[in-house]
């Protein structure tokens, strides 16, 4: 007879999403993805590829499913950023390069650790109500040989709400003079804690912001941390 133990998860993760192409584009240059990984750990990506239409959702998609595959194999952060880095570099005669906005959940301790390259503020919505603020200055990936990884590490705990969105999200305040701050204060008037009820809530202000006319593909990603 054999057993095996292992630390159980003290925390469960939901994510929902809501995304729209620039000007109804077929393709988004925004691709993204979410999934329980290993040792207790839960994933969540966006990646924005540059331009728009077909060749931003061919940068974009390269980067998530590279992303995907070599979580996939437990490879560690700092090779699959250079490997997604150095596959976009070669093909840098197409000037492809895309955001990478990364972020790992310990289902286990409750904590979020986040990998930024050229990618938006994460915005962390308290249980409380507070409004945490996780930002990064680093290039996207594809541009620089020498990759500067922008780590980050926040503790996370039952009823925290995780947003992570694209630059049509943040930038459609701009038309308002918002600035790229309109979300805090917009995140700070949600009451409900419905993940779905928070993305679409998101998407449809950035919506109202710009008077309906879509000027970047846009996507929010919405986790809600839970006790399991």
């Amino acid at each position: 007879c054999k057993a095996t133990f292992v630390k159980a998860q003290k925390f469960k993760a939901i994510t929902e999403v809501s995304a729209m192409s620039r000007d109804g584009h077929i393709l988004c240059g925004d691709n993204y993805t979410f999934m329980e990984i290993n040792d207790g750990k839960y994933m969540m990506a966006i990646s924005d590829g540059m331009g728009k239409g077909k060749k931003a959702y061919e940068e974009s998609s390269a980067t998530i499913d590279i992303l995907e595959k070599m979580i996939d194999a437990k490879i560690e952060d700092e090779i699959i950023i250079d490997t997604i880095n150095n596959m976009l570099m070669l093909k840098s005669s197409d000037e492809m390069f895309s955001t990478l906005d990364l972020g790992i959940v310990d289902l286990r301790r409750g904590s979020l650790d986040t990998i930024k390259m050229g990618a938006c503020s994460t915005y962390i919505k308290r249980d409380n109500g507070d409004i945490d603020l996780i930002s990064s200055s680093s290039l996207p990936v594809g541009i620089l040989s020498d990759v500067n990884i922008d780590r980050k590490n926040s503790k996370v705990n039952d009823g925290d709400i995780v947003i992570m969105v694209s630059d049509g999200i943040v930038d459609s305040g701009r038309n308002k003079d918002l600035g790229d701050n309109w979300l805090i204060y917009y995140l700070d008037s949600i009451k409900t804690t419905n993940p779905k009820k928070i993305s679409n809530s998101i998407l449809d202000r950035a919506l109202e912001l710009q008077s309906e006319k879509i000027e970047d593909d846009m996507t929010v990603l919405v986790t809600k941390i839970c006790l399991k």
